[in-house]
């Protein structure tokens, strides 16, 4: 039985936020004690002893994002520490995505941490492919009973493991070399007008990519595309600098809030399209499945 748990999280546009946030509540409801915290590049969270380490990341090339990686070598070895993983993308468990927790459960294996489950959460993408509007809203309605069934699980220190497709596992080590890309896509970056100098984007970035100079943001190596400051810019002044990295986002944006809006509204967007195009089939048979 579990009955203390520290949710560590690394989160870009908000999603993997909001289920950190809602699966907290979950574990409070099921008897655990539970607190949170952010990874970001200038705190880095220490869980204590007795605590279960409930690690939620955004899925980026695949795999965990290089901010948890780096944060995950700070973490002092454990004797009979025990975790769980959440992993949180647009496409659900399907892949190449079966194999994004492989690397981190392995470092959580060398810091001393036994990974009793792991699961994967559905959320509305913010990269290339735009959720639509169904689905998005669908997926942030279905979202306290998914935390409820992982936080019954951790709770009762029942064992999920996932076995990943053998192609994801070397799909995984190809797309260590977007990460190198990753690097060169944040450093084309540039504030255009009618950028203001606010600073919003260099207090937000989670990796500490981003710092002002002369009133303006300068943008480093340590990106990670989490496109937080792309989308969250209050003048929309963060140009991406190399066309085949544009595609990268979405034309219409993106906005959580916006889509929290529209869920707690009454409306219900129909998906009846989305269903017959047979789109989303690692989403669909998420809203469909009993497991996470």
């Amino acid at each position: 039985m579990t009955e203390k748990a520290h949710i560590v999280y690394f989160s870009g546009t908000g999603g993997t936020a909001l289920a950190a946030e809602t699966l907290c509540a979950a574990l409070l409801n099921a008897g655990v004690h539970t607190r949170t915290s952010e990874i970001v590049w200038n705190h880095l969270p220490q869980p204590e002893a007795e605590e279960t380490l409930v690690l939620m990341f955004s899925v980026y090339a695949a795999d965990a994002p290089g901010t948890v990686a780096r944060w995950l070598s700070t973490l002092p070895k454990r004797m009979h520490g025990t975790a769980a993983v959440v992993s949180v993308s647009g496409g659900g468990e399907v892949s190449p995505n079966t194999a994004c927790r492989t690397r981190t459960i392995r470092r959580l294996a060398r810091k001393g941490y036994a990974v009793i489950s792991e699961y994967m959460l559905c959320m509305p993408s913010n990269f290339m492919i735009p959720t639509p509007d169904g689905i998005a809203v669908n997926l942030l309605r279905i979202l306290p009973e998914k935390c409820a069934r992982i936080a019954a699980e951790i709770a009762a220190g029942t064992q999920n493991r996932k076995r990943p497709l053998l192609i994801d596992r070397v799909l995984l080590v190809l797309f260590s070399l977007e990460k190198v890309g990753v690097k060169f896509f944040g450093r084309t970056l540039k504030a255009k007008n009618p950028c203001n100098g606010c600073g919003q984007c260099a207090r937000q970035c989670p990796s500490g990519n981003i710092r002002m100079q002369n009133g303006k943001p300068k943008f480093g190596w340590k990106c990670v595309l989490c496109m937080r400051c792309l989308y969250a810019c209050p003048q929309h002044a963060i140009r991406v600098g190399m066309p085949v990295f544009s595609r990268m986002m979405l034309r219409d944006g993106f906005d959580l809030q916006t889509i929290q809006t529209m869920a707690a509204s009454g409306t219900v967007p129909d998906t009846a399209s989305v269903k017959e195009s047979g789109a989303w089939k690692g989403v669909l048979s998420y809203f469909d499945s009993d497991t996470v």
